[in-house]
Parts: structure tokens; sequence; C-alpha cells
């Protein structure tokens, strides 16, 4: 769930008005609520892998731990484009549509590209495709000093400036 699913369900639900006055910062209040919500989308889908594994009668050592430290920190990165969006939906009242909107163009984007700089989770994606699909020989020691550091590097950069 995005920042803008998060402001628009608290709105709707009156709550969005009590952050604003309550002492707490609005950003760590909904970072909060992101955190929760995508450690539990991370643990469903942690069990839909294991689940598909024993159904399909696939047996390799999937490489769980990896899979959740590349997912946590690709989701960084996604936060600040989230973020980017609540604020744009504070001007405008369309945040469905602009979130709408925005999730078909990143999704074209991100299938279609690969690792880049410019692009948020490109990194990750490559990175968790080839854990996915790797089976046993899957190694972080096949990624340069260089790949590993943009991966971090892409993360930071856009939950920077999204925040």
């Amino acid at each position: 769930m995005t920042v803008g699913e998060i402001v628009i369900e608290e709105s709707k639900n009156g709550n969005w008005d009590n952050y604003i006055g309550s002492p707490y910062n609005s950003i760590s209040i909904i970072f909060s609520q992101l955190i929760v919500r995508n450690i539990s989308t991370i643990f469903k889908l942690m069990l839909i892998i294991y689940f598909s594994l024993i159904f399909t009668n696939t047996f390799y050592e999937f490489k769980y731990l990896d899979f959740i430290v590349v997912a946590i920190i690709g989701n960084l990165g996604l936060y600040g484009i989230s973020f980017i969006l609540a604020s744009i939906s504070f001007i405008s009242n369309e945040i469905k549509l602009i979130s709408n909107i925005f999730k078909i163009l990143f999704m074209y984007v991100l299938l279609k590209c690969s690792p880049n700089i410019f692009i948020p989770f490109s990194y990750a994606k490559k990175i968790l495709l080839d854990i996915l699909f790797s089976g046993n020989i899957f190694s972080f020691s096949i990624y340069s000093f260089s790949f590993k550091l943009f991966f971090v590097l892409n993360s930071v950069i856009y939950i920077i400036i999204g925040l």
C-alpha cells in the first residue's frame, strides 16, 4: 500500500485532521504504517513462495533472508516516491487518479528498463529476480561493488527526495 492510499484511507476515516493536530510528525505516523503493512506483505509473500515451492516440487534452498533484505532496501526508494505523490495529493484532490496513472507509468518503466540510478527499485528488481530464478546458485558476490553501491544509493536518494 502506498502513502497516497494511506492518506486516502485516513482522510475517509477522519483521522487525518487528528494527525495534523497531534504533537507527532505526520511523516513518522505514515512511515510507521508503511513499515507495518510492508512487513505483513513481505511475510505473506514468503508464505506464497514457500508453498509454491512445495506444491510445484521445486526443491532448492530459497534465499529468504537475502530476499527480505533486498525487498526492504528496495522499498525505501518506493517510499520516497510515495511521499512525493502524497505531497501532490494535498495540492490536488484527485489522488486516486494521480496514483493510478503513476502506478501504470512506473510499472511500464520498471519492467522495460535495465537497472538505472534514475529509476527507483530498478536495482532491487534485478536482484530479486535473480534470487527467485537462480535457485541454489545465487550469491551476492556475482554483483560488482559498484552495482551494490548503486543499489543502496538508489534507495537512499529517493527516500531523501521524498522526505
